[in-house]
């Protein structure tokens, strides 16, 4: 006989592999969008757009607090 936690496994691999994808998905849009402001705002991109949205996914997906270098703006301030 299988313990009760086995049959919820299928369940949580599901549910993470969507869990991964969405954020996968709105990684995408977020670096896309991201590449487009720096290309608007500046004649020249220093770094490659592909690295700079990359960078931007990353920091968004990490919590606050977490992040390094530390934030220089704080929550709600006009940039």
């Amino acid at each position: 006989m299988r313990p009760a936690w086995s049959r919820a496994v299928p369940a949580l691999s599901a549910s993470s592999m969507l869990l991964l994808l969405v954020i996968s998905i709105e990684g995408a849009f977020t670096g896309r969008r991201i590449r487009k402001l720096a290309v608007a705002r500046l004649a020249e991109v220093p770094n490659s757009a592909f690295s700079l949205g990359f960078y931007a996914v990353s920091r968004a997906s990490m919590p606050r607090r977490w992040r390094l270098p530390a934030p220089r703006v704080s929550v709600g301030d006009k940039i």
